[in-house]
């Protein structure tokens, strides 16, 4: 690939974000001379700069906090399918990742940086706030109207915020000491990450831990994201006598997409035997030959975008698909702590994190050694296979879970609950006391303890046993009542069920009947006629539930566990005169493929992610003129919007008929695009027309901000 060597300009902007290796930092004597006079200067940011810093941190914590369980709360509180979940995830994502562009225009033609920033910030917040209140369901009534406009408002509002906040920030640097501006970046890229960090770890939290209004608290979980972005709006309006604001200019996206209007226009209205050098010269009735150039420039790097759109619909799909594999896995560590799924993408922050010192410090002067690595390109390439890569690893683990899916749940043993007035014994040799225990014999002879009553009952061995065995007395009024035997079959004989959810069914015993039984959180209803009859399964989320209410005089006792995936069935049994104790009973086990195998996976979307995002913005500022810079961010951030715009079209056009083989189908579409990216390299040459050779300016912020992963 030919390409040029980054630059120590390209350096220095890269410092924040650790993209380059040690090795390339041979740097000119004037960028020495400016090291040595950083070293002696304040190194103290404005203080109107923290400010700034803490809103961008506050808007990275309400967003994360909210994306990261969007996709359950369509799906659970809404009961989305798959498919439209991941849809309308997608679809707030690329309308998140579009606004950018329109509020760069904003700022940048009419409003200004300040003015953009408080009015879209205030949008976001009212959206935020309608979508808390809205999952209320006194308020929300359950109905999508209040969170779509919500989410559409928070959308808008970024568009403000991502495109103005750390350019606002370089704003606040006095032309005098521009070295503070890797200093500011820095601190831009730590702030946001933790952010990031703790919202994704935090949130999750909130919503299974915490039930209100009968379900999970999406209102509390969506509530502590508000508040976030409420505390940064009113301490930046606080800060505003401190800033320093610049008067906007020329609008750099209207100017660059006139340009090719208006060579397009003139070549279709023009006389047909004129000819140019290229198409955009059609517009030199208007502009110099310098404007076009600059225009030619940004193309030719924005062509070498394309590919990455494919990148990006991948490593979007963190929140969305891989939150939905983790649904289907265990998260339990243990007594003390269960791992939910929309927490696996705290995974991607934090090893990104780890990924960009261990890359600059480590991988970067080994590959060096070797003249790999060397120049952005072949980072981005390399980037590119190693994402590829993830979804290969992806797609097995997913192959894994659906085998244990269509398994037929064979059950080598049978739960036996004995609610006879004594205990029994089984097989004369084991005695069996009040309660429930497993039993893993082909024949059972019982009998009474403390009578001659006996019976036989013989297990069906490696075939489906019945789920539970009841033993009770055939009429309770006599002290030495035969002995009555009720097996619950367990119907669920060819798969477990529905994927990321619990199923379960109640029986009632002892006389509790023709109840209606409310349990929580979520507000699951079941409908208990005769003794033991079994209700039909229902779908359950994992949590630990209770019966909140029933229509008996008899107070509820006890809560259980559910785990996702498995079936179980509730024996409801009469405690004393005035009381509902619940016995949980495992029909089938849950599945055994636990969350921690999705590590390898997020290790290669991670490296994919440090490689790529990392370097090919400093790529394309090296390349593209210096005014069209917020070009090239801009219309990277639309790339993301168009990889969301293609999990879409993938999601809903049932390319592929299982998730192993969407799965597939992206890795396939990510070496395709690869195959072009690669080609679009080898070929691509160094034609820079115009050298930026200034002190370090204020779009170098964006780096920090494209390069922060949401």
């Amino acid at each position: 690939m030919t390409s040029t060597e980054l630059t120590s300009e390209d350096r220095e902007m890269a410092a924040p974000v650790g993209a380059l290796s040690p090795v390339q930092s041979a740097s000119s004597s004037r960028r020495s001379s400016m090291y040595q006079r950083d070293e002696q200067s304040d190194d103290k940011l404005p203080e109107s700069a923290y400010y700034i810093i803490i809103l961008d941190g506050c808007e990275h914590f309400c967003f994360g906090g909210l994306q990261g369980i969007l996709l359950l709360y369509f799906m659970q509180y809404f009961h989305m399918s798959e498919t439209d979940a991941t849809a309308d995830y997608h679809i707030f994502s690329s309308i998140y990742h579009f606004t950018p562009l329109v509020g760069a225009i904003i700022a940048d033609g009419f409003l200004g940086r300040y003015s953009t920033i408080v009015i879209l910030a205030i949008v976001y917040l009212i959206g935020a706030f309608i979508l808390s209140i809205t999952t209320i369901p006194k308020i929300g009534h359950m109905q999508l109207i209040g969170p779509v406009l919500g989410l559409f408002l928070i959308a808008v509002g970024a568009g403000g915020m991502k495109p103005c906040l750390s350019t606002f920030g370089g704003d606040q640097i006095p032309k005098s000491n521009m070295q503070l501006l890797n200093h500011l970046f820095s601190t831009f890229y730590l702030v946001t990450q933790i952010a990031a960090l703790v919202s994704r770890t935090l949130t999750p939290l909130l919503r299974s831990d915490v039930q209100c209004f009968g379900y999970d608290c999406y209102p509390l979980a969506f509530s502590v994201s508000s508040c976030a972005i409420l505390f940064g709006i009113i301490l930046f309006i606080i800060g505003t006598p401190l800033y320093k604001r610049i008067p906007r200019k020329d609008n750099v996206i209207a100017q660059f997409a006139y340009i090719i209007w208006r060579a397009l226009r003139n070549r279709i209205f023009r006389s047909k035997t004129e000819t140019k050098e290229h198409l955009l010269y059609h517009a030199d009735d208007k502009y110099s030959k310098v404007d076009i150039d600059e225009v030619r420039l940004v193309l030719r790097v924005l062509l070498l975008f394309l590919p990455n759109a494919v990148f990006q619909a991948l490593q979007s799909q963190k929140g969305s698909r891989w939150t939905l594999q983790a649904s289907l896995m265990s998260g339990n560590l243990g007594p003390l702590f269960t791992l939910q799924p929309d927490q696996m993408q705290v995974l991607s922050f934090a090893l990104v994190l780890l990924f960009i010192p261990l890359f600059n410090r480590v991988i970067y002067p080994a590959a060096a050694r070797f003249n790999w690595l060397l120049q952005p390109l072949q980072r981005i390439f390399l980037g590119l296979i190693l994402t590829g890569i993830a979804f290969v690893i992806a797609a097995i683990l997913q192959e894994t879970i659906e085998r244990k899916e269509d398994a037929v749940p064979v059950r080598y043993f049978t739960d036996v609950y004995n609610g006879y007035h004594c205990s029994i014994s089984i097989n004369s040799d084991i005695q069996l006391p009040v309660g429930n225990v497993k039993l893993q014999e082909s024949k059972l002879s019982i009998a009474s303890t403390c009578g001659n009553q006996t019976i036989t009952y013989k297990l069906a061995k490696d075939k489906l046993c019945p789920s539970i065995i009841i033993i009770a007395d055939e009429n309770k009024t006599l002290s030495d009542s035969a002995i009555k035997l009720t097996p619950l079959t367990n119907p669920i004989s060819r798969s477990r069920g529905v994927k990321q959810y619990a199923l379960l069914r109640m029986a009632a015993f002892d006389n509790v009947t023709d109840a209606l039984i409310t349990i929580t959180p979520n507000q699951y209803q079941f409908n208990v006629t005769g003794e033991l009859e079994p209700t039909e399964y229902q779908t359950f989320l994992e949590a630990t539930y209770r019966i909140s209410t029933t229509n008996t005089n008899r107070t509820p006792y006890g809560s259980f566990y559910v785990r996702r995936t498995a079936v179980y069935t509730v024996l409801l049994v009469n405690h004393g005169e005035n009381e509902i104790h619940t016995v949980l009973f495992e029909d089938v086990p849950p599945f055994t493929v636990h969350m921690f195998w999705q590590i390898f996976q997020y290790i290669f979307l991670a490296s994919g992610d440090v490689l790529v995002n990392v370097t090919v913005l400093i790529f394309a500022y090296s390349e593209a003129p210096k005014r069209y810079k917020v070009i090239i961010s801009s219309l990277w951030i639309l790339t993301a919007s168009l990889g969301d715009i293609l999990v879409i079209v993938v999601a809903e056009s049932h390319i592929a008929r299982t998730q192993t083989g969407e799965f597939l189908f992206f890795a396939a579409l990510m070496a395709f695009a690869t195959y072009i990216f690669g080609m679009l390299a080898i070929h691509y040459e160094e034609n820079r027309l115009f050298e930026d050779m200034d002190e370090p300016t204020e779009d170098q912020h964006l780096l920090t901000e494209q390069n922060t992963p949401h």
